[in-house]
């Protein structure tokens, strides 16, 4: 039997971000639960009554833990998004935020209160109501939920490459334009193919004898009307044509060279997203380095305090403690600053929604620093980057465009014929047909075909100058790469080994300190030579990762590099 009272819900939002930003479950939110049922129980109040249950995020959070009162009849599973239904939120209700343990009873008293007070105002909802209000709440639960776990992703370095080559819209267009590629090639050998039709006609014919024999008096003046019936097929062939083929032979070449640029492109793109990618890397360790540099500002900070207190020190000491402790938290925020710009950078490089999180996973392999040696040759580069090998079939294509337009000098020869069932009734149709062969020999052609010869040897000569141009690039690049990086082999050894001795000299410049043997000058200047030595290993690191990318690049095969 339906109870005639109206029921006080009670929601507590349970949420708990994951990144450990205030959340109302990070702030005690199942004990509140505990306590309030604990305290409903001890006062003999029936779930018919005051029901509690929890919820997910009600967007809230900094008001936390909260919560959130409704009267009438809700179904027990609705847990409340962060926009509740219009129908819903007109119902009487009551909201308490920043709820400790503590205050449990007189949040019970104030609910005994409020669910009087609505007593006299409750309606009853007809029961098709409260199923459209409950699937509205759960749909809209559900939706805000899947939205809020696909903003944030973890992403490793192999998925940024994936990534790009699958969602990257200059990747996409490359594709579509070695598909369009393909389309003339396959449009240049249909004009090789035979072509075969059929069709039906019925026409009703009058002739002037006179006009078309030239008789006067011998024949009669016309003949008809009379109908005439066809239906049959026709057809034409090249039987040889050397500019059609050559032709067909160019597009070949042509699209070859398209599916090269759509490769450049996927190898342009993955080192965008690469290099990308190590700079959200480089620039994370810059903020870890810099939030070690203002734990260290601090305590030494303290410890001048400290120090001054027990006699022992300035208060110039503290003074300039304190504001190194400024200077190195001023260069903790513009640290997180680039960072994040960074990460939104990135973002768009691969094609997500723009409130996507990014959380870099490969950081253990940016700070690691042992390093697989890589060959490369020139004689490699030439053969492999994807810009040579369509500079290439561009070449190619020229050449086969100056022979189809020295073949159109040649003859040509096509066969071409009719095959047709023919009459004036559909009783008294009889086949009728016509064959032939053709021979056509260009005789003159006003100098078009003498022009589209130079233009191809022009065409070619200009592709090989492009080609030679290439070939000084790629070896600059192979040795340029190859170069950096055997620099910045040699830059991390350097830079490990300054980092150690400046943890060193800030250790000893501390113990001077302390000791009343020095004031905290030799501590500050220890700290900037800590700060720069910091500094130096995280660059010399982004250069060895770029400079290996750099490399990978210039031999053309960084997408196969990063996709392992």
């Amino acid at each position: 039997m339906q109870n005639s009272q109206p029921a006080l819900r009670i929601f507590a939002c349970m949420k708990t971000r994951v990144d450990g930003r205030c959340s109302c479950g990070a702030s005690g939110a199942s004990e509140i639960i505990l306590a309030l049922r604990k305290e409903l129980e001890r006062r003999g109040l029936s779930a018919g009554h005051i029901d509690v249950h929890p919820s997910r995020c009600l967007d809230r959070c900094q008001d936390g833990p909260i919560l959130l009162g409704f009267t009438g009849s809700v179904a027990e599973s609705v847990t409340p998004p962060r926009k509740l239904d219009e129908e819903l939120l007109r119902r009487p209700k009551v909201c308490f935020e920043h709820v400790s343990v503590d205050q449990i009873p007189a949040i019970v008293d104030r609910l005994l209160r409020t669910r009087l007070m609505n007593r006299s105002t409750h309606r009853r909802r007809s029961p098709m109501l409260e199923l459209v209000l409950f699937l509205a709440v759960v749909s809209s639960a559900f939706q805000y939920c899947r939205a809020q776990q696909d903003t944030s992703r973890a992403l490793s370095l192999r998925e940024g490459v994936q990534l790009v080559l699958s969602q990257n819209p200059n990747v996409q267009i490359a594709m579509l334009n070695s598909s369009l590629a393909k389309q003339e090639q396959h449009r240049a050998l249909a004009a090789l193919l035979p072509h075969a039709s059929v069709s039906a006609s019925e026409a009703i014919d009058r002739t002037n004898n006179q006009s078309t024999t030239g008789a006067n008096g011998y024949l009669p003046q016309h003949e008809g009307p009379f109908q005439v019936i066809t239906a049959g097929t026709q057809f034409n062939a090249t039987v040889f044509n050397a500019a059609l083929l050559e032709h067909y032979r160019a597009e070949q070449s042509a699209h070859a060279a398209s599916l090269a640029d759509a490769k450049a492109v996927r190898e342009q793109m993955v080192q965008l997203v690469v290099n990308q990618y190590l700079l959200c890397l480089r620039l994370n360790s810059t903020v870890s380095s810099d939030e070690a540099q203002v734990a260290l500002a601090q305590r030494l900070f303290d410890q001048a305090t400290h120090l001054e207190q027990a006699g022992a020190g300035t208060g110039l000491d503290t003074l300039r403690a304190n504001q190194k402790l400024k200077r190195q938290q001023q260069a903790l925020i513009v640290a997180r600053e680039e960072a994040q710009t960074a990460l939104y950078e990135l973002v768009r490089l691969l094609n997500l929604p723009p409130s996507t999180t990014l959380t870099l996973s490969d950081s253990e392999e940016y700070v690691n620093h042992s390093f697989p040696e890589q060959e490369a040759t020139i004689e490699a580069a030439y053969a492999q980057r994807p810009e040579m090998i369509a500079l290439r079939c561009r070449v190619e294509a020229a050449k086969r465009d100056l022979a189809s337009a020295r073949g159109e000098r040649l003859p040509s020869i096509s066969l071409s014929g009719t095959w047709n069932e023919q009459g004036n009734r559909p009783d008294n149709l009889i086949p009728t047909y016509q064959y032939q062969a053709g021979l056509s020999i260009p005789l003159f052609t006003g100098g078009r075909i003498r022009s589209e010869v130079t233009s191809s040897t022009l065409r070619i000569d200009q592709l090989k100058q492009e080609e030679q141009e290439l070939r000084n690039r790629i070896a600059q690049d192979v040795k340029t790469a190859t170069a950096r990086l055997d620099a910045a082999l040699q830059e991390v050894k350097v830079a490990d080994d300054g980092l150690n001795l400046a943890k060193e000299e800030v250790t000893q410049a501390r113990d001077r300190f302390e000791a009343g043997a020095s004031d905290n000058i030799e501590v500050v200047t220890a700290q900037d030579t800590l700060a720069r030595a910091y500094d130096d290993q995280i660059s010399a690191l982004f250069k060895v990762n770029q400079a290996k990318a750099d490399l990978a690049r210039s031999v053309g095969h960084i997408e196969i590099t990063y996709e392992k």
